[in-house]
């Protein structure tokens, strides 16, 4: 009898994790409980319209206070002049609205737009706002800046404006003294010598991702690589440089390079030269190092052909450096080299120096591992220049037929052309679209007819919007492109006949389990699943071990929301369900998005939950679809827990910073140095505290009855996906196979 986690996938007040025990079903399931109509509605309106509150600066004075904001949603806002911008101090003892005025009035406090010129502010783009205080000149003193945009979307901002205390009453024993805030300044445009020039003859240089970053960022290089290095610091026509830098990293060209150790901040002139030809310039900016660069990270090992005896193995890791030595089994790999790179943009508004583990880029070499021995484990190691390193282990299989070269759970031998299942059924993997290179995860999906608005909504916006959350993950594949392939079979036709199916007997509440408990108007979802009191089930029974299994319902036995297995037990971690009135495709996309994720292997506070530490929800530093506080409308984009702002649908990298209950510093927050009131008593102060769940006005779960101070941390879940439930995986990284699980 294994245990089943009970929990809610988003409300307004907020749910708390249960677990009970029941029998009948040996996988481990994962249920998401209540959610409204009203919510998710919300949510789609928010995922349109949103705004962030980067920063805010004041004058020595305070006569001016420079904002900073970003349209975070989908939508244009505009017109600009009726955004609504009020300023309330932390004592709540005066507020002012600020009013707009295209020039600063001599007698009121009004705010106009300092740049960009555009009239329209578009989805992306960051504006910066300058208010001028002559009728009340901000003190020393905290204040609270809240933006309203036209159609209502909003957020708020604290802020200080000079030394002041902040701390509680004091209680007997040593005092606490705030921290002062240190907050992140835009960072100018700093000096150098660079004048872009326009493509000519080959090599053609088209553009440079990103053109700004830190030194030993990597960056991607568009144009003509073929054959071609990286000249960082180029020599111009009539000024000779002598401080011009070759950069090769590839096999055949130079497609990724870092930006060199060294690097002063400057604008930087960087072209590619293949033999005695130059070609155009691209300017590149170099920020100022910002803390000591990160260890690697290995995300994942992987394979990339063999030949006869000898393999090649292909090595993901963050923070790896072009030139990162790679030992197998205590020998150095001699033949390796920088096969592909996913360079992050994240960081370079940022300040990487707070964050727990800055991800500057993803990056993956390749080598050649001579006469390995059928099933056994390489220990694989990268070291970058600077000494630091990395180690994870890779155990082949028994028999070379039986290799997974991406790690998928789809083996190689299947992926390139016919999958046979043991009852004799066949899945033409290859003519799906599957490659034995290219991380993918299979999925059928059917739906009950009062969760269908129809076959073209789910096609029109639905599948996109969920393909798009896997296609855009920070993941490289052993074929070196990024993200992962989910391949949905929805009823499209051709090799695609098996999903798309209106369930039926009709119902009313959808469990999976025993959870209906007799309930008149419940079906459990497995017996859509399988062969149930005679009728044919709904999956293809030769899919097992291939296909995740989804339906579509209108209404959870406890609610709305959703429910999904983890993969432990054999064969467990296949099966979920989504269950609400219909609001909107990407409510459902959100939902699946989710409860996929607990297929694979995440959990709402970290990876599979059976450590209650990692299974805490609601964390703030935890910016995942899987934390409740973001299952709908988006994860944060910056250092602030804000829901609904429209951000990315993603999980974890694990870059935010530890919250240690023992030792807490509110003005130091979670990154950026915004800072952040955990505990909720409206103060920013350091020492130790509980953390205080936003949702629930309680104690975070995880954290005990309040006496228990504990350790809230971030978690890398893009880098431990368990792709392939077949397999029982005996290790946490997924490497180790339990011996009574067979492929």
């Amino acid at each position: 009898m294994d245990k089943v986690i009970i929990a809610g996938l988003l409300t307004i007040a907020g749910v708390i994790t249960a677990v009970i025990l029941f029998g009948g079903l040996t996988e481990s399931v994962q249920e998401a409980g209540e959610n409204t109509k009203t919510t998710m509605a919300q949510s789609e309106e928010q995922r349109k319209s949103g705004i962030t509150i980067l920063e805010v600066l004041v004058n020595s004075n305070g006569s001016e206070m420079t904002i900073w904001a970003k349209n975070t949603g989908s939508n244009e806002i505009r017109p600009l002049e009726k955004l609504d911008v009020f300023l309330l101090d932390i004592d709540g003892l005066w507020g002012d609205y600020i009013t707009y005025s295209p020039t600063p009035s001599t007698n009121q406090n009004t705010w106009r737009v300092s740049r960009p010129a555009n009239t329209i502010w578009k989805p992306g783009d960051t504006f910066q706002l300058l208010a001028s205080l002559p009728a009340n000149p901000l003190a020393s003193n905290g204040y609270t800046l809240t933006i309203t945009t036209p159609d209502f979307s909003k957020d708020e901002y604290r802020f200080d404006t000079g030394p002041v205390s902040l701390a509680p009453t004091p209680t007997p024993g040593p005092a606490i003294t705030p921290t002062p805030t240190l907050t992140p300044t835009p960072t100018p445009i700093p000096s150098g010598s660079c004048t872009p020039t326009s493509p000519g003859a080959a090599p053609v240089l088209n553009s440079i991702a990103t053109s700004t970053g830190y030194p030993r960022q990597m960056l991607a290089v568009n144009g003509d690589t073929s054959g071609a290095s990286i000249v960082w610091n180029v020599d111009v026509p009539g000024v000779a440089n002598p401080n011009e830098i070759t950069i090769t990293t590839g096999q055949g060209g130079t497609r990724y390079f870092q930006i060199p150790d060294n690097a002063a901040p400057a604008i930087y002139p960087v072209a590619l030269r293949a033999g005695a030809n130059t070609s155009n310039i691209v300017c590149v900016i170099v920020k100022p190092s910002s803390g000591a660069f990160p260890a690697p990270r290995i995300e994942d090992i992987g394979l990339n052909g063999r030949t006869g005896s000898d393999i090649a193995i292909t090595i993901s890791a963050a923070n790896m450096d072009s030139d990162a030595r790679l030992t197998v089994n205590g020998t150095e790999i001699s033949a390796r080299y920088l096969s592909s790179a996913l360079p992050i943009p994240y960081l370079i508004d940022r300040i990487p120096a707070t964050f727990g583990y800055p991800v500057y880029h993803y990056a993956q070499i390749r080598g050649i591992v001579s006469n390995p021995t059928i099933g056994s484990t390489l220990n694989v190691v990268i070291t970058n220049h600077d000494g630091q390193s990395d180690s994870k282990s890779y155990t082949l299989p028994a028999r070379w037929e039986d290799l997974d070269s991406d790690g998928d759970g789809l083996l190689d031998s299947w992926e390139d052309g016919i999958y046979t299942a043991p009852n004799g059924g066949t899945v033409n993997l290859r003519a799906m679209g599957t490659t034995k290179y290219k991380k993918d995860i299979l999925l059928e999906a059917d739906w009950t007819s009062l969760a269908a608005p129809g076959t073209a909504s789910y096609d029109d916006d639905l599948w996109p919007f969920v393909i798009g959350v896997f296609a855009n993950a920070p993941v490289l594949s052993p074929d070196g492109t990024a993200g992962v392939n989910l391949i949905i079979d929805h009823g499209q036709g051709g090799e695609f006949t098996e999903g798309g199916d209106v369930v039926t007997p009709g119902h009313t509440t959808m469990a999976m389990g025993t959870q209906c408990g007799g309930r008149a108007g419940c079906m459990n979802m497995v017996d859509y699943r399988d062969d149930y009191n005679g009728r044919p089930g709904f999956y293809n029974s030769a899919r097992k071990g291939l296909f995740h299994y989804t339906i579509f319902a209108n209404r959870h036995v406890r609610g709305a929301g959703g429910q999904a297995e983890f993969p432990s037990g054999n064969l467990g971690g296949d099966d979920m369900f989504c269950a609400m009135p219909w609001v909107s495709t990407t409510s459902f996309g959100e939902c699946l998005a989710h409860e996929l994720g607990h297929n694979i292997g995440l959990a709402h506070g970290g990876l599979t939950p059976w450590n209650t530490y990692d299974h805490s929800n609601a964390k703030v530093n935890f910016n995942s679809i899987m934390n409740y506080r973001y299952s709908y409308g988006g994860t944060p984009i910056g250092c602030r827990p804000v829901s609904g702002t429209g951000g990315p649908v993603t999980f974890s990298q694990g870059m935010l910073n530890p919250i240690v209950e023992a030792s807490v510093d509110e003005n130091k927050g979670i990154c950026d140095n915004v800072r952040l009131d955990f505990n909720g008593d409206g103060l920013y102060t350091t020492g130790a505290m509980d953390i205080v769940d936003e949702y629930t006005g309680s104690v975070q779960e995880g954290r005990g009855s309040g006496t228990t101070l504990g350790t809230s941390r971030d978690y890398d879940q893009w880098g431990n996906m368990i792709l392939d439930f077949r397999s029982c995986w005996n290790d946490t990284q997924g490497l180790v196979r339990r011996p009574e699980c067979t492929p």
